[in-house]
């Protein structure tokens, strides 16, 4: 049979360059489920990051979506690499090195949907959360997704063109 992996990116080609294993779903989120867990260790779900911004604010905003799982119930998140054409490769199969990633989440608390975005350049992020949030719109139209687009117009535009600081806990960039 053919290796079908031989043109797939491994972890050898982060050998020897200055970045590290960036999870876009953590592995410790996916303690529910043996084949998810061990789903959560391919490399399409890892992108060369940063060492500081993964093991600083990508991980304290991993940390802060387990909090407000376990306060408000579930939570659904979209998260993924910001890559430019020409991108930067590192190792023998060209691994593409994202210019930065986003989450999105959305939450609802009390019969009310929340969503929030989440930008981050590909460097060390020293700055507190909130001043990486952006509007889910915004953030649609950077990475011309649509995220939620089975959600009720009405209530998909109210909460994608508004971030609630108060509701997601974040002190507001703008203070």
């Amino acid at each position: 049979s053919a290796d079908t992996t031989k043109n797939c990116a491994n972890v050898d080609d982060y050998a020897h360059s200055k970045w590290t294993l960036g999870f876009m779903v953590p592995p410790h989120d996916m303690k529910w489920n043996v084949q998810a867990m061990e789903a959560a260790y391919y490399t399409s779900n890892i992108c060369p990051q940063n060492k500081s911004l993964n093991m600083g604010r990508w991980k304290d905003l991993d940390e802060y979506i387990r909090v407000l799982a376990k306060k408000n119930g579930p939570i659904y998140v979209v998260c993924g690499p910001l890559v430019s054409n020409p991108s930067k490769t590192i190792g023998q199969h060209k691994v593409a090195v994202p210019d930065g990633f986003f989450k999105v989440l959305l939450q609802e608390d009390k019969g009310q949907w929340y969503a929030v975005g989440f930008r981050f350049p590909n460097a060390n992020c020293r700055k507190p959360l909130a001043a990486y949030a952006i509007s889910v719109h915004d953030l649609q139209d950077i990475t011309k997704m649509d995220f939620f687009s089975d959600i009720p117009d009405s209530i998909e535009n109210q909460m994608e063109n508004h971030i609630d600081f108060a509701q997601w806990k974040l002190v507001s960039k703008h203070k």
